[in-house]
């Protein structure tokens, strides 16, 4: 899954996440700050090399929506 991260927001298969929450490594990433959609990402920064890596996408928490344009 080809993923950006531009400030606060997360840029992932034509949607676009907003970053909720920071915990032990782990950040949250939800689909809209209005709750009209459920979707939801979590990335890490892995230690060894500082790369990013998706946990969970839109593979794994569907949306109710076509993609952003």
């Amino acid at each position: 899954m080809p993923a950006e991260i531009i400030g606060t927001k997360l840029h992932l298969d034509g949607f676009i996440y907003f970053r909720s929450k920071t915990a032990k490594g782990r950040t949250c990433w939800d689909r809209s700050l209005t709750m009209e959609c459920n979707a939801r990402a979590i990335s890490i920064i892995r230690a060894a090399d500082g790369g990013k890596e998706l946990l969970k996408g839109p593979d794994d928490s569907p949306h109710s929506h076509p993609p952003n344009k």
